[in-house]
């Protein structure tokens, strides 16, 4: 449904991961849950989902996250998100969310680190959006 008609939404997202030689690593799925908050200037996104990891064997994972997109102008939010793995092993992430091409093509620049120093953590991303109206 429209998130900014109704403001709030749910969704179905999955994945399937694959490294540079070709060969299948990861699949994932969550359901995320948004709602238009701050006189709908901004969203915050709650999600959960499942992750399977193929090291030497499959590993299983559940993953839980809270996000806000908070809007500074019509064409740059600033982006939180602390999300956790089986509840433990969370980490952070924030950054700039910039409109490049309005109701087209937006980016993410952020940086994420583990709350503690033995977890993996995202670091330093960037990230382009495609986002049309309608894709036919």
């Amino acid at each position: 449904m429209d998130l900014e008609q109704r403001g709030w939404g749910i969704g179905a997202v999955a994945g399937l991961l694959y490294d540079f030689d070709g060969e299948f690593e990861e699949l994932f799925a969550y359901i995320p849950y948004s709602r238009m908050i701050l006189n709908d200037s901004s969203v915050l996104h709650l999600n959960v989902g499942f992750e399977a990891v193929q090291e030497d064997d499959w590993e299983y994972e559940i993953i839980t996250g809270i996000r806000g997109d908070f809007g500074i102008s019509d064409r740059f939010a600033l982006l939180g998100e602390v999300a956790a793995a089986n509840f433990g092993d969370a980490f952070f992430q924030g950054g700039l969310r910039i409109s490049l091409i309005p109701d087209l093509l937006e980016m993410d620049i952020t940086y994420g680190d583990g709350f503690r120093r033995q977890e993996t953590a995202p670091g330093f991303n960037i990230g382009i959006t495609f986002t049309p109206d309608s894709l036919w």
